[in-house]
């Protein structure tokens, strides 16, 4: 059976295309400055390096431009067209709320793309603290971007009718059923109109998957891609 598979307009594509390029130069002059950081740091503080607000190691402590957070800025041209392909599937959303606005790539998309109101939020201690405020302060959107850690238990300030965005999360790394519970209930209760969530993999294992398709209604409108679910509240 074939699968529908939605398309953008061509303003849209084309708004895209602008996006990108925009992102694509404050990315470029970022790493540069980021880089340079982390040579100097390495002469006159090397412990400095493992701090993970600058965005240069991985969850584990070491060092890695390709899991750290500042893979974001040096390979943009990488990870950019990978947020193009859910695009699609946003189109109709009037108002979104980003948690993990991170460098913004889908904010920016979504924002000048597709014409959508969004605003979000960054934890502030987050893992790439200091270059995600780098970007929003680039792109211009620190106004739109508020400064809260999501933790199971404490409500999350959705605004109402907003689509919440949940897109390459890191906030619920260690979550099982009930935080998802609790989050799925939260964002009914603040008055959300739908969570679409993009999974870490690492941290959706099958009996989460299962839960927000069979409890919560979820569909993966992208074949071959189970941690792309949309649930309509």
């Amino acid at each position: 059976m074939s699968v529908n598979i939605p398309t953008l307009s061509p303003e849209q594509t084309d708004r895209a295309r602008a996006v990108c390029e925009h992102v694509y130069e404050i990315s470029d002059r970022i790493a540069a400055r980021f880089m340079a950081d982390f040579e100097r740091l390495q002469q006159d503080d090397p412990e400095a390096i493992g701090d993970k607000r600058w965005g240069f190691t991985e969850q584990t402590g070491a060092v890695n431009f390709e899991r750290g957070p500042i893979k974001y800025a040096l390979h943009a041209r990488k990870h950019m067209p990978l947020k193009l392909r859910y695009l699609p599937y946003l189109t109709d959303i009037r108002r979104a709320f980003d948690i993990g606005v991170g460098t913004a790539q889908m904010f920016m998309l979504l924002r000048d793309a597709l014409r959508i109101e969004v605003s979000g939020l960054d934890a502030p201690e987050a893992e790439g603290s200091l270059i995600y405020k780098e970007f929003r302060e680039a792109l211009g959107i620190t106004g739109d971007v508020g400064m809260f850690k999501v933790a199971a238990g404490v409500d999350v300030p959705i605004p109402a009718d907003s689509a919440v965005l949940a897109l390459w999360p890191v906030f619920d790394r260690g979550w099982g059923m009930e935080e998802h519970a609790w989050f799925m209930d939260m964002c009914a209760r603040r008055g959300a109109e739908r969570v679409v969530w993009r999974f870490n993999m690492l941290n959706a294992p099958e009996p989460i998957l299962t839960f927000y398709r069979e409890r919560m209604g979820a569909v993966a409108p992208r074949e071959n891609d189970p941690g792309f679910l949309i649930v309509r509240l």
